[in-house]
């Protein structure tokens, strides 16, 4: 049987977790909703990253906004999506806001794709990496899902969430650079 994109599913799905207007959220795609749902957090979590954050950790003394660490808090709401063999969420010191955004995203899929499957949402390099199967035979669907989810890993990066170590050469102890 194949899942035809209904923006019943979509406004019903958007409608439930507060993202209003349904069917106009259905056309403009859920990462726009969900820009629009968190603004504000999101302008406070870009504040945090830039002042807060060096080199994908917490400058000392700063305190990350989390109810709960992100792994965790995620894994316990979507736990039974994630596949055989996958280790499901791998998310470092994401903004609190981030998460919540993710929580919803990953609703939506569950609306558009009802037995969609998670392999890995993890950070890497300053951004959002998802990788999930679909389990969908419509192509119509997949190419939706496919496309917020790139809008999706745009939204969610920054570059002082890049480890610095990646960037900067590594002196062992005694030895002078060349």
């Amino acid at each position: 049987m194949q899942l035809e994109i209904r923006p019943s599913n979509v406004a019903r799905a958007c409608d439930q977790r507060g993202l209003g207007n349904g069917n106009k959220n259905a056309q403009a795609g859920i990462v726009e909703a969900l820009k629009k749902k968190y603004q504000v957090s999101l302008v406070e979590a870009r504040r945090a990253l830039k002042e807060d954050y060096v080199a994908g950790e917490l400058k000392k003394g700063a305190v990350a906004a989390l109810p709960l660490e992100p792994n965790r808090y995620l894994l316990q709401k979507w736990a039974h999506r994630v596949g055989n063999g996958w280790y499901g969420f791998s998310l470092s010191n994401i903004p609190g806001v981030w998460v919540y955004m993710l929580d919803d995203f990953l609703v939506w899929v569950e609306s558009q794709c009802p037995d969609f499957e998670i392999h890995q949402i993890k950070t890497k390099f300053g951004g959002l990496r998802f990788y999930i199967d679909t389990h969908c035979q419509n192509t119509g669907v997949n190419t939706v899902v496919s496309t917020e989810i790139t809008k999706l890993e745009k939204l969610m990066f920054h570059e002082n969430l890049i480890y610095a170590s990646l960037f900067c050469s590594i002196t062992p102890k005694g030895r002078k650079p060349k």
